[in-house]
């Protein structure tokens, strides 16, 4: 019987939107007053089905609980969510206007000017053909780390605001990516997140070659996924901090 209790706790915090380690002490908590809960109503000689029942029923209904168990977590949650998906959106704009939209209409204010060459290739841009082999195999690297150690081993050769552009710009660039999917998508594990990741860094490649206005590099997508595991790891690390801060708080009142 105490398996009904404990599937009840379970589905009254599955939805809680905090992390891993606080919802499994919530779900603690709440099975330690049930259970005394069942215990009062057994000494007051109920069977122990009755018991369970009456437990649960006077413990609340599931959606209030769960309600004011969001709102003592986070107050005005939704507010707070909403505004993070309003900044997501901001960082989605800009991160695609630097790597996709400013580099197309950078190549098209060229072609009324007479100046029909790419940026970004090396071609001009009518002449560019995305199916033809030799400009293919000259804009594409599936080699991992070789235009990385190309720009660390000949960094002498190149500006150094270049090679910090390829190299921790790329990292960099996704640190905001990881941070958001963390506090967006709690839910997701580590290893869903880094797919996704890795998704949003290769699309961004794919077009960025598709479209004319890059070449595609897989350093550029292990640098981005770099970039968003840092962020992933900064956002747990910071939101066990607070939740320890909280904790300890909350220990010296008792105190």
């Amino acid at each position: 019987m105490g398996k009904i209790i404990e599937d009840y706790v379970k589905n009254l915090v599955k939805d809680l939107k905090c992390d891993e380690k606080e919802r499994l002490e919530i779900e603690e908590e709440f099975l330690d007053h049930l259970c005394m809960l069942q215990k009062e109503y057994r000494m007051e000689g109920f069977s122990e089905t009755v018991a369970i029942e009456k437990a649960i029923e006077s413990f609340g209904k599931e959606s209030k609980i769960r309600k004011g168990m969001q709102d003592s977590l986070v107050p005005f949650y939704k507010f707070v969510h909403f505004g993070i998906w309003c900044l997501f959106l901001c960082y989605t704009y800009v991160l695609l206007s630097e790597l996709l939209i400013k580099r197309i209409l950078t190549d098209l204010r060229n072609i009324p000017l007479g100046d029909g060459h790419s940026n970004f290739m090396p071609y001009n841009i009518s002449d560019i053909s995305i199916f033809d082999k030799y400009v293919f195999i000259s804009n594409t690297n599936f080699i991992p780390f070789k235009n990385i150690s190309h720009y660390i081993l000949n960094h002498n050769n190149f500006n150094l605001d270049i090679v910090l552009y390829n190299t921790l710009g790329q990292i960099l660039a996704f640190i905001p990516l990881g941070i958001f999917l963390s506090l967006l998508f709690k839910q997701l594990k580590l290893l869903r997140k880094l797919q996704t990741i890795v998704v949003a860094a290769s699309t961004i490649e794919i077009l960025q070659y598709i479209l004319k206005a890059g070449q595609f590099d897989v350093d550029d997508i292990l640098l981005n996924t770099i970039g968003g595991l840092v962020g992933i790891l900064l956002s747990n690390l910071t939101s066990q901090l607070l939740f320890s801060l909280g904790k300890l708080k909350e220990k010296l009142q008792y105190d």
